[in-house]
């Protein structure tokens, strides 16, 4: 039985807990509100860059580690982005569509592989994608919507790579035709 109480997995997990502290400061809408949140997505952003990097040097790669980083993520633009739609609603509802439609169908493509005992992790084309939505969510957060529609429809083609991507890779495991670890 592999241990779950790592560093590591310990910083996955804080992103879910830091969604709570974003939202708050993000109902204020003024500058200094506005700064509290960016600097608490910097917090999430950081943690999700030394989850990774913490867990493979000492050794902690764990199969909940796997799992709770993606969830985490998702969770926290996912609250930011309907956050940003329909309480301020300075975020157009079409794009939050596309990124929650994609993050389900991504979890819910993990739980199928899951029950056929297939773990899988992130790719450059998801990696690349939030990249880009973090993009997103700080003009958007700073009430910069010129320069967040901008970056939205650029992101958007790279959320529809990402998810044309990860379904090829879904259908190659049901397949059995893709390398895994577990």
């Amino acid at each position: 039985m592999e241990h779950i109480l790592t560093l590591s997995n310990l910083l996955s997990f804080s992103r879910v807990l830091l969604i709570a502290p974003f939202l708050y400061y993000l109902s204020f809408n003024t500058p200094q509100h506005n700064w509290m949140a960016f600097g608490i997505a910097i917090l999430t952003i950081l943690t999700d860059y030394f989850d990774g990097i913490l867990a493979r040097r000492n050794n902690h790669v764990t199969t909940f580690g796997k799992y709770i980083d993606p969830i985490a993520d998702k969770l926290f633009v996912g609250a930011a982005v309907l956050y940003l739609t329909f309480y301020r609603g300075n975020m157009p509802m079409w794009f939050s569509w596309i990124v929650i439609g994609k993050d389900v169908l991504i979890l819910l493509g993990g739980v199928i592989l899951l029950r056929r005992g297939i773990v899988v992790q992130a790719d450059n084309p998801g990696k690349i994608t939030i990249c880009a939505m973090s993009l997103v969510l700080i003009f958007y957060l700073f009430n910069l919507d010129q320069l967040g529609w901008w970056a939205m429809l650029l992101t958007t083609l790279f959320v529809l790579h990402s998810t044309y991507f990860y379904t090829a890779k879904f259908v190659r495991f049901l397949r059995g035709t893709a390398p895994y670890k577990s």
